[in-house]
């Protein structure tokens, strides 16, 4: 681990942010896909906050054969096909989530992107909603549980986009209105790649911050500074 890693591996968490987890028991991490220093940053999260389930943006259909993987490190990547172009699903994060899975650290994996079930690509608002209720459907208020998935999804307000139009409302908009407030995280990315269909490049930022940090916006949002990333690893064929 370079020192750089270590440093993000090392982020100490705001007190308010521990209190939320604690008592809320639930908590959302908007990420850019496909960025490896996210798996630093998970890997902290699961195991100070004692995260025992795991909500992730992966097909919901592909559930068994994410499950086996973790249980025996068979995996079927026949059936994966186009569900790794986007840098979600990556070599990085399903060993991460093999070995916390193994230690005991994290006992159950939620899988709520269930979009495919629909004939065509669901416009933004049906897929969002489908996501929460994918998520609530199996959550449990009584279990520590992390939600992973892209930033876009983790807002709790609706917004507007040049890709769709009209209010467009993210994933957490609906699962807040069944749970309650709880704590929130984006990570912000300044310099670097990452994958998302192919690497792309984040160019430089005039704002880049010297080292990672972790800031707290409001009572319940939290921004994650990465100073710089580099590419998840795509050779899931490897494992």
């Amino acid at each position: 681990m370079t020192e750089y890693e270590q440093k993000i591996s090392s982020l100490m968490f705001p007190d308010s942010l521990v209190y939320q987890v604690v008592h809320k028991k639930l908590l959302a991490i908007g990420e850019i896909h496909g960025a490896y220093e996210n798996t630093l940053i998970y890997k902290q999260l699961i195991e100070k906050l004692q995260i025992q389930e795991l909500a992730l943006e992966w097909p919901a259909q592909l559930a068994k054969i994410f499950n086996k993987f973790f249980q025996t490190s068979a995996m079927d990547l026949s059936a994966l096909g186009r569900h790794i172009g986007d840098g979600r699903i990556n070599t990085d994060y399903l060993l991460l989530f093999r070995k916390l899975f193994k230690q005991g650290k994290v006992r159950k994996f939620i899988y709520f992107d269930d979009a495919s079930d629909y004939a065509g690509l669901p416009s933004w608002n049906i897929r969002d909603k489908s996501y929460a209720k994918q998520f609530l459907r199996q959550y449990n208020p009584d279990v520590r549980t992390l939600i992973v998935a892209g930033n876009l999804h983790t807002g709790v307000e609706p917004f507007t986009a040049a890709f769709e139009k009209g209010d467009l409302l993210p994933m957490l908009y609906h699962v807040q209105r069944k749970t309650g407030m709880f704590a929130v995280c984006t990570i912000k990315y300044y310099q670097g790649s990452f994958y998302n269909f192919g690497v792309q490049n984040l160019g430089q930022s005039e704002r880049r911050p010297r080292e990672p940090r972790i800031d707290k916006l409001s009572r319940y949002t939290y921004s994650i500074h990465l100073p710089r990333v580099r590419p998840v690893d795509m050779e899931i064929a490897s494992l």
